[in-house]
């Protein structure tokens, strides 16, 4: 799979940014990360991840 034509997307909206606002996006791309990986350390959190999305949308009150 050739992933030249997102690669080369992704540096053409990354180059429209100025320094500041690259080092902000770095910043909360880091810091989501982060966030991301300390969920998964709660179990409680890794069993409703594999939870049957039926079972998901339930809770989410999307189904009945």
């Amino acid at each position: 799979m050739d992933h030249r034509p997102a690669i080369e997307e992704f540096n053409a909206l990354l180059s429209a940014l100025s320094d500041t606002e690259l080092n902000d996006l770095l910043l909360i791309l880091k810091r989501k990360g982060v966030e991301t990986l300390l969920y998964l350390l709660d179990e409680r959190n890794i069993t409703l991840l594999k939870l049957d999305d039926v079972v998901k949308e339930k809770f989410l009150g999307i189904q009945p």
